[in-house]
């Protein structure tokens, strides 16, 4: 059963980190070509700002779950360092258990909250190019929080169960390093 839930983890891991190279990527060069455009035209490109306001937004809730399947990001240090492998697991399992039933409430109030900017029409910013106005609705502009707090919920479903089937190998703030993902395989 683990390495069925591992195999579904590392293919939402995948997913996850494909989702913050390209929105890292998209923000550098984003923010780069309105640092130029600053400098060498004196004009800055006055949608730039506010989308990369919200990449920054899509970076932290998917880079938060992926700390989340690497088990860095809610830990109580004192269950690792001082309980012993039944202690700690029961601390990771109680811990993540809290988590998901936190991210479950986030994840209908996240639903309610885009479903309303679906109905006011609300504009997050305006892409100008060459003439044309692209408007990017706030909900699509924020789009990635569901989807975030569900896989971050998922991460914490896996933990609970690995730290009841397989409390060993539970990931914890010093071992070496978190799971490699490579995006184009």
């Amino acid at each position: 059963m683990m390495e069925v839930l591992r195999k579904i983890d590392n293919a939402v891991l995948k997913v996850e980190a494909l989702v913050l190279v390209v929105t890292i990527g998209l923000m550098t060069l984003m923010a780069f070509g309105d640092v130029m455009s600053k400098l060498i035209a004196d004009y800055p490109i006055q949608w730039v700002e506010m989308a990369v306001r919200y990449l920054v937004i899509w970076i932290a809730f998917v880079g938060g779950s992926v700390a989340t399947a690497h088990g860095r990001h809610i830990t109580i240090d004192i269950a690792s360092r001082y309980l012993k492998t039944r202690g700690r697991a029961i601390a990771v399992a109680l811990t993540s258990l809290a988590a998901i039933g936190i991210l479950v409430v986030l994840l209908v109030v996240s639903v309610s909250y885009l479903k309303m900017k679906v109905a006011d029409h609300t504009i997050a910013f305006t892409i100008h190019v060459s003439g044309l106005n692209l408007p990017v609705k706030s909900y699509i502009a924020l789009s990635i929080v569901p989807p975030a707090l569900l896989a971050m919920a998922w991460h914490f479903l896996v933990l609970t169960i690995q730290a009841v089937v397989d409390p060993e190998n539970l990931p914890s703030e010093d071992s070496e390093q978190p799971k490699q993902v490579e995006v184009g395989a």
